[in-house]
């Protein structure tokens, strides 16, 4: 989601859930690095062309849309780390960003009371720029 958000104009919001925001530091991040290779055939140290034009770090300078960042403190599939970079590529941009931290949630958000969270806050966020 960050991807369309930073690519068309065509959203006027977007939530990003545990969203990669870069592939590089993706690849040499998460608990499963072999991930990025199977998926784009190949390394991001070896052909950071395929990697670049997707990644939602590489376009932050195009960045207009609103953006609800949420995501787990221990997630290990998606660190922490993307999150922080895109928050804080946008705040940079100055595009309407918030973001949330679940303590203890890792890549899923399991516990009852943080789905709701996010049910809510996904919910005020889009009335916010879609019923306005």
């Amino acid at each position: 989601s960050a991807f369309a958000g930073l690519h068309s104009e065509r959203f006027r919001a977007v939530s990003v859930g545990a969203g990669i925001s870069d592939w590089y530091t993706y690849h040499i991040s998460n608990d499963i690095p072999y991930f990025t290779t199977d998926y784009l055939s190949s390394s991001p140290f070896h052909t950071r062309e395929y990697y670049t034009p997707t990644a939602p770090m590489s376009n932050i300078a195009n960045a207009k849309t609103p953006m609800l960042i949420q995501h787990g403190s221990e997630d290990r599939r998606v660190p922490l780390s993307n999150a922080m970079e895109l928050y804080r590529g946008l705040q940079a941009m100055n595009v309407p960003v918030e973001l949330y931290v679940y303590p203890g949630m890792g890549h899923p958000i399991t516990k009852p009371r943080e789905n709701h969270a996010v049910m809510c806050q996904n919910w005020a966020w889009f009335a916010r720029y879609l019923l306005e």
